[in-house]
Parts: C-alpha cells; sequence; structure tokens
C-alpha cells in the first residue's frame, strides 16, 4: 500500500489528502517525526471540543496507509471514556459532570469518524461503527485487519 508521508524542506508531512481528511474532522497534525530505533514514523494530532479543552492523540505507524488505518483504529479503540471523564474531573473540579461525558463522547466519536474516513479513503467504503458501544466496537472492528 501507499506511503503517506512526504518530506518538504527537511520536514515529515502527511499527503495532501490524509492532511484534508485530518482537518475536515477538526484534527490539526502538529508532529510528524521518525522514531529513531523503530524506523516508524511517530505522530502528533491535536483536536478541539465543545468545552474548549486542548487535547491530542498519538500514534506509531510505518507510513503506509494501511497502517496508519491499522493505529488510527487502535488509538480510537484505546480511548476510554470513562477514564477521560475521570481524570479530566480530577484535575479540575474532583466530580464528573454532564460538561465531562460530553466532551467524553465528543472525542470518542471524533476519533471514529476519523478513522472511519481514513478507512474509507484508504479501502473505497465506508464502514461505519460510530453508533456501536465501546465493547461492542471492539470486537467488531478486529475482523478486517
Amino acid at each position: 500500500m501507499k506511503k503517506v508521508i512526504k518530506i518538504v524542506n527537511g520536514r515529515l508531512f502527511f499527503d495532501d489528502d490524509i492532511t484534508e481528511i485530518f482537518e475536515d474532522n477538526g484534527f490539526v497534525v502538529r508532529t510528524i517525526k521518525m522514531d529513531k530505533d523503530s524506523d516508524d514514523y511517530y505522530v502528533e494530532f491535536y483536536g478541539a471540543n465543545p468545552s474548549g479543552e486542548d487535547w491530542f492523540e498519538a500514534l506509531y505507524f510505518d507510513g503506509t496507509l494501511k497502517d496508519l488505518v491499522n493505529n488510527l483504529n487502535r488509538v480510537w479503540e484505546n480511548f476510554d471514556i470513562n477514564e477521560d471523564v475521570w481524570f479530566n474531573s480530577m484535575n479540575k473540579t474532583g466530580v464528573p459532570t454532564v460538561e465531562f461525558m460530553r466532551n467524553a463522547e465528543f472525542k470518542d466519536n471524533a476519533l471514529g469518524e476519523l478513522f472511519n474516513d481514513v478507512h474509507d479513503f484508504a479501502y473505497k467504503e465506508r464502514v461505519n461503527y460510530s453508533n456501536f458501544s465501546t465493547n461492542n466496537r471492539k470486537s467488531k472492528l478486529t475482523f478486517w485487519f
């Protein structure tokens, strides 16, 4: 499968199609660098949410579109709404609120949409898992990779 990393003036970037997909889903890729130990690429991407919290996710992948899809799936699978609510409530008020829950659900949905769109681009088919619960989604997503 094709590589989705390009080098411009000595800096690493996603190709234009992947950059557009991330931006259309409300994410900004701020860091792409080569991991010296594994020759994989390390990527940090940042997103906004309704309460204005800055948050980011990170992944490693080998530079191919297929591996990007697989690792975005892993990032989305590993996002835990309850953990995010607990972490944010402990840092602010100590009490989980509806706002924290909505924020966490927004993040989970945003990661799911990003995954769906990159998958759709890679495989030219739409697979919509955004309505599944986290546990159901995890079991459903592993069958086609």
